[in-house]
């Protein structure tokens, strides 16, 4: 059964995304992007973003367990080191994208910015799903819960810095910054909130868990609705 739910693990991963992708590239019907470069934003997303994530998580957490303990490592690792090293890392490729022609407008961010946060997602959920192979029940709720929420919020974070970049792009260098900061701070807190209720609702009672639903998708509908 583990073997064949690793296979599936894979699929699963695989492809929500990229079904999500020419999806999100397709909703900015008046000035779609070039097809290449939304792809190598997601090629980021999914193997520079994940690898350096994962490299400075694990040293942030190795050395906070040695202060904290494991446990209260692990949780804060979680709720405040994983959005903070996470939400820069997934973000950075949109500063030189930011020059390019192809980049002109809130739009076209958000839209690289979606696809960057969608290939990130693409791989944490596989390995996400990989660790709950012996237990089918799990799996299958792991598969729903991140493929629905987690992997989309991901999205939903790095295109808000996206947007903001792209609202900014013909402003001066100091609304840049500003923007571009903004931008990065509401998708960090995004991040943050998100990962807080769910390790708060694995202490506490489900009611937790809904309510973080609950958020979630009315920030979904809010961008959406922005983006639209």
């Amino acid at each position: 059964m583990s073997t064949f739910l690793l296979i599936l693990s894979v699929f699963a991963a695989s492809i929500p995304m990229l079904v999500f992708l020419p999806i999100v590239w397709w909703l900015d019907r008046y000035d779609r992007e070039p097809v290449w470069l939304v792809l190598m934003s997601f090629a980021w997303g999914a193997l520079f973003a994940t690898t350096g994530a994962g490299i400075l998580n694990s040293f942030l957490i190795y050395h906070m367990t040695s202060l904290l303990g494991a446990p209260l490592a692990t949780q804060l690792g979680v709720i405040l080191v994983a959005p903070l090293t996470e939400e820069p890392l997934k973000a950075l490729i949109l500063i030189p994208i930011m020059f390019s022609r192809n980049f002109d407008n809130a739009t076209d961010g958000f839209v690289y910015g979606a696809a960057i946060g969608l290939g990130f997602g693409m791989i944490e959920n596989f390995l996400y799903f990989t660790e709950t192979i012996n237990d089918a029940e799990v799996w299958f709720m792991t598969v729903v819960v991140r493929t629905a929420c987690t992997a989309v919020m991901h999205a939903m974070a790095t295109s808000i810095c996206g947007a903001a970049l792209g609202w900014a792009k013909f402003r001066t260098v100091d609304i840049r910054v500003i923007s571009g900061c903004l931008g990065l701070f509401i998708a960090i807190g995004i991040h943050t909130l998100w990962n807080g209720l769910a390790v708060a609702a694995g202490v506490t009672d489900g009611s937790v868990f809904l309510l973080d639903i609950l958020i979630f998708l009315v920030e979904f509908i809010c961008i959406l609705v922005v983006f639209i």
